[in-house]
């Protein structure tokens, strides 16, 4: 399991979005992870950064 989120921060720089814009998820690979191996892998990492 990643150690934090902020790591990942750079990697993950084209999947922010600005307020209000419109985002065409066509453009975005279903199955991208960003490293985690499943929903449990980033329940944890979600309740420890949020």
């Amino acid at each position: 399991m990643p150690k934090s989120t902020d790591n990942y921060l750079r990697l993950d720089e084209n999947l922010l979005v600005k307020p209000r814009s419109k985002v065409d998820l066509r453009k975005f690979d279903t199955k991208y992870t960003a490293g985690f191996k499943d929903k449990d892998d980033a329940q944890e990492m979600l309740e420890q950064d949020v």
